[in-house]
């Protein structure tokens, strides 16, 4: 069991001073790049997604951020393929990060590195389409399993 952890409220910062808009913010997840780089993915409800840099150094580091955002990652459209249809998680993974939106979960390879843009590696279900083999029924959010130890069964103890 992992032990109980205590999360104080550091600051608070309006929604306008990262996006620019009194935006909706759906999901939010976190990644740590290096010792000395992390970032935040913001779902905006029916908009982009939106990297932000957290300050590493100073008596706000790993608590405070840089502010406007530092990128859109695409669009919202429910008519455009190569956007989200109102995205309603982020989950970030080593790789990259898994978008949810209406319709699909969409995995995306990315480095973080300012000149690098997102590329789809993977997707499940199907772009505003109805029913069928692939349909999801509004998906809303997407998990990474992993495992805390190294435990085998064989077939015999199962």
């Amino acid at each position: 069991s992992l032990p109980p952890a205590e999360i104080r409220a550091c600051a608070s910062i309006d929604v306008t001073e990262l996006l620019g808009a009194r935006s909706e913010v759906t999901d939010i997840a976190a990644q740590t790049l290096s010792e000395s780089s992390e970032v935040l993915l913001l779902g905006e409800r029916r908009g982009a997604l939106h990297q932000v840099d957290v300050l590493t150094e100073g008596e706000r580091a790993h608590w405070d951020v840089f502010r406007p955002a530092s990128r859109a990652i695409r669009g919202h459209s429910c008519l455009n393929l190569d956007l989200f249809c109102d995205a309603s998680s982020v989950t970030t993974i080593p790789s990259g990060f898994l978008v949810v939106d209406r319709h699909r979960v969409l995995e995306f390879n990315f480095t973080w590195r300012p000149e690098v843009t997102e590329r789809l590696v993977a997707q499940a279900g199907q772009f505003n389409n109805e029913g069928g083999a692939a349909a999801l029924s509004f998906p809303s959010k997407a998990a990474i399993y992993s495992p805390y130890n190294e435990t085998h069964l064989t077939e015999s103890e199962a």
